[in-house]
């Protein structure tokens, strides 16, 4: 069906028209996951209550559709994008941080640290070629009990990365400088393949809220937040 360099040969075409000939539907692809050693002490922490955020649906097919565009490889939608199943203690559908919809967490209460899980984004992140290495996109702003505040940057390569493991027909293996890979996920081996990074924000004192705001138009994932 294809020739070495995975280029579709001639009968390429005809054999995915004789295919849908079928009257027998294709099987849905199975959620799959592989979680970091240290994963599961999440279970055992304070979930936060995360507030606001982009709303993903619309926002990944828009992703979907540049991805089915992309020239080094054939035409192929995104089937279902870097929800999870099966995880109870993070949101499925992660929210997105962007430029006009921060999001919220007011519920610390006087938490020693924080600990957030996702910090990858779609259309950028390091080690695409899109955004600067270092380069902020997004920001937690910390409100302690105190009334003062403290802003933190959470940037390209540092505290962020991208949320795709394949590149077109490559595999790809993104590593933050300081937070640590939590999971890899998705529907499709070959195709499909995401991550969540985790990373753990020491507070100097007792905290009273966070607010995570793009730094700039890159869409920050998010699946959770918890307090240590």
């Amino acid at each position: 069906l294809v020739t070495s360099s995975r280029q579709p040969t001639a009968i390429f075409d005809a054999f995915c028209r004789g295919m849908a000939m079928y009257d027998s539907e294709i099987p849905e692809i199975p959620f799959f996951m592989e979680m970091s050693p240290d994963s599961e002490k999440l279970s055992s922490l304070r979930r936060l209550t995360v507030l606001g955020g982009e709303g993903f649906e619309e926002y990944f097919k828009q992703v979907s559709k540049k991805e089915a565009d992309k020239k080094c490889m054939r035409p192929r939608l995104l089937k279902k994008g870097p929800v999870l199943e099966d995880v109870s203690y993070l949101s499925a559908i992660p929210r997105a941080i962007s430029g006009h919809s921060p999001l919220v967490i007011s519920d610390i209460n006087g938490a020693d640290g924080l600990t957030l899980v996702g910090l990858t984004t779609l259309e950028a992140g390091y080690p695409l070629c899109k955004g600067g290495y270092g380069e902020s996109f997004a920001e937690i702003r910390i409100t302690y009990e105190d009334g003062s505040a403290e802003i933190r940057p959470l940037r390209n390569g540092i505290e962020i990365t991208t949320a795709f493991c394949t590149n077109g027909s490559s595999r790809i293996e993104p590593v933050a400088e300081t937070a640590r890979r939590f999971a890899t996920f998705g529907y499709d081996k070959n195709f499909e393949v995401y991550l969540m990074n985790t990373l753990d924000i020491k507070l100097d004192r007792p905290a009273r809220s966070a607010e995570l705001i793009s730094a700039q138009d890159v869409p920050v994932l998010i699946y959770g937040a918890f307090a240590k």
